[in-house]
C-alpha cells in the first residue's frame, strides 16, 4: 500500500463518529487497524483453505501452515454471519423437511440478527427467506439481551417503517 492509498484510511480512523464515547471510538479503532493490517487480502474459499492446511500438516510445513490459518481466521472473520445464517438455515429446512418443528433459541435469533445488519434487511425479507413467523420473529428479536445490539436493530426497523410509510404517502406502493 503506498502513501495515497492510506489518505482514506486515516480520515476513517481521526474522524469521530456521533454518540459513541471516546473508548468506543478508540476500540472501534484499534479493530478496524487490526482488521485491516491482517486481512489485507480477501482470502479463498474455505473448502480451498481447509484441503491446503491438511497438505501443509501432512508436509509438516510449520510456516505455511500458520499463513493458512491466518487466512483461514480472516476468512470467518469477512463471513462468519453468511456461515452462520447459512447453516442454521439448513438447520431450519432439515427439520421442516422432516415434519418437525424447529426450535428457535436465543442464539439462533442473534445470528439471524447478525445477518440481517450486515445486509441491512428487513425483517418481511429475513422471515420470507427462511419461512417463519413474522410475528414471533419480532417478539423474539426484541428480546436479545445486548441493548446496543437491539438499538440498531430498532433503528433499522424504524428506517424500513419510515420507508414504507413515505412509499404509502407518495402513493409508490402498490403501483406497478
Amino acid at each position: 500500500m503506498n502513501e495515497s492509498d492510506e489518505m482514506p484510511f486515516r480520515y476513517l480512523f481521526n474522524s469521530e463518529t456521533i454518540n459513541e464515547t471516546t473508548d468506543d471510538r478508540r476500540v472501534l479503532y484499534n479493530n478496524a487497524l487490526e482488521f485491516i493490517n491482517t486481512y489485507k487480502v480477501v482470502p479463498r474459499s474455505l473448502k480451498d483453505i481447509t484441503a491446503d492446511i491438511e497438505n501443509a500438516t501432512k508436509e509438516q510445513d510449520e510456516e505455511k501452515l500458520i499463513i493458512l490459518k491466518n487466512e483461514q481466521r480472516a476468512h470467518y472473520t469477512l463471513y462468519s454471519e453468511e456461515i452462520e445464517y447459512n447453516a442454521l438455515k439448513k438447520s431450519i429446512k432439515k427439520a421442516k423437511d422432516s415434519g418437525e418443528k424447529f426450535m428457535y433459541s436465543d442464539n439462533d435469533i442473534l445470528i439471524i440478527a447478525r445477518y440481517r445488519l450486515k445486509y441491512a434487511l428487513s425483517e418481511m425479507s429475513i422471515v420470507k427467506d427462511l419461512g417463519i413467523s413474522m410475528s414471533n420473529y419480532t417478539i423474539r428479536e426484541k428480546r436479545i439481551a445486548d441493548q446496543k445490539f437491539l438499538s440498531k436493530l430498532i433503528k433499522l426497523n424504524n428506517f424500513y417503517e419510515d420507508l414504507l410509510y413515505s412509499n404509502i404517502s407518495n402513493g409508490i406502493v402498490g403501483k406497478r
